[in-house]
């Protein structure tokens, strides 16, 4: 969201938390913990420089 700017995202939110959870897991059980810390590490990453482009009226105007 942060990056595109709009409230879309994965088809995995329309879901219960239980099952969204269930199928997060299915999808990433066969991963490495060097590839899981990889992932945390550069989302975390994107996340920080996309917050960092942030300007107050971002954070206040729902419209934006």
């Amino acid at each position: 969201m942060l990056e595109t700017m709009e409230l879309v995202g994965s088809e995995l939110w329309t879901l219960p938390p239980d099952d969204r959870n269930d199928a997060i897991y299915k999808q990433h059980r066969e991963q490495s913990l060097e590839e899981a810390l990889s992932d945390s590490t550069e989302s975390f990453s994107r996340l920080v420089s996309a917050i960092e482009t942030l300007e107050d009226i971002d954070l206040s105007d729902p419209k934006r």
